[in-house]
């Protein structure tokens, strides 16, 4: 399919002419197509890297999409290529890079994920007096738990 899209770009080149935005099903070529244009637009000079945001739902769609991307430019140009300024992540991770970049104040902030969220919330429910909390709802309601934690 690579070859055919190849075969498309060179004889079309409205489609390696600004934006493009793609809706279609699960299993439609949309990343082949996508990392294909991506990768033929750096190789042939028409787009430099740090050109290009490529947004994807989740991290690891991302670097699926990155290793593709690099492996069809290595197949084209014959070496490894160097697009270490292409941004390929989801928009949520476009969005918080450019705060930390021209926001100060979240220069020190992280994302955080569920094991760090988990743990806040744990030491936090003791250290502000979760333990007779709990022992009220135990007598009052009989709940053994405050919180489920499978949510």
């Amino acid at each position: 399919m690579q070859k055919e899209i190849i075969k498309l770009l060179e004889n079309n080149h409205r489609l390696t002419k600004g934006n493009v935005q793609i809706i279609a099903c699960a299993g439609s070529g949309k990343t082949e197509f996508i990392s294909t244009r991506i990768a033929y637009m750096i190789s042939k000079g028409i787009a430099k890297s740090e050109n290009i945001v490529a947004f994807t739902f989740t991290e690891r769609a991302a670097e699926e999409l990155k290793f593709r991307i690099r492996s069809i430019i290595r197949e084209l140009i014959g070496h490894q290529p160097d697009v270490g300024d292409l941004y390929v992540g989801t928009i949520h991770s476009f969005c918080f890079e450019l705060l930390k970049e021209f926001v100060p104040e979240y220069r020190g902030f992280d994302v955080l994920d569920e094991g760090k969220r988990y743990s806040i919330i744990n030491s936090l429910f003791f250290d502000l007096g979760g333990r007779q909390l709990q022992a009220w709802l135990e007598r009052v309601w009989g709940q053994t738990s405050l919180w489920d934690h499978e949510t």
